[in-house]
């Protein structure tokens, strides 16, 4: 399969144009002198080769792929290229399979948050740093306490809260919903 995909990324490169195996799945495609538009024409042929079904062994295959483009600007070095490309690679797998994503200086700021975010959640999590508040659960008819509903929270370092809906599947991704979810048990 990854020849299929080597193939499939090859097939539209030009003379100056060449493109590698960077490790694992991941392939690095540089593009001489190309727009933004050829850089687009290239990736959708290049996605579209990919998800050519092929047989092996007896079996289809089809093939998935996300890609980020970056086009070098004026004193841009190869390492901020890659490093700019895997932004946009970041990007495009967070929304979905079969898409690419043009680098954009939003981009990088949305990841440094996410990784701020993950360096939050590690240190909550080891050290206890989540803060729970108790919320009254009352009965309809008699407005009587019935119970309490545990919150988490997640302190911003700054006064105010993460929110849940923000750290939570972060949380999850990073594999740390179970560790979090005993201490929310152990503390209620």
């Amino acid at each position: 399969f990854l020849q299929h995909v080597a193939l499939a990324l090859q097939a539209p490169l030009g003379q100056a144009d060449c493109c590698g195996r960077q490790g694992g799945d991941e392939f690095v495609v540089l593009l001489d002198g190309r727009t933004v538009a050829g850089v687009a024409s290239y990736v959708e042929a290049a996605i579209r080769a990919v998800r050519e079904p092929i047989s092996f062994n007896g079996r289809t295959i089809v093939g998935a792929v996300s890609a980020g483009a970056y086009t070098i600007e004026a004193g841009a070095t190869f390492a901020d290229a890659l490093h700019r490309s895997d932004v946009a690679l970041y990007q495009a797998k967070a929304d979905g399979r079969n898409t690419w994503r043009q680098f954009s200086p939003e981009m990088e700021a949305a990841m440094a948050a996410r990784r701020t975010l993950e360096q939050r959640l590690r240190e909550a999590t080891a050290g206890h740093g989540f803060e729970l508040f108790f919320q009254p659960l009352l009965k309809v008819d008699t407005a009587q306490c019935a119970g309490f509903e545990a919150l988490l929270r997640l302190p911003d370092g700054e006064g105010g809260y993460i929110p849940p809906m923000t750290f939570i599947p972060v949380a999850e991704t990073m594999g740390l919903i179970n560790e979090i979810g005993a201490w929310v048990l152990g503390e209620a």
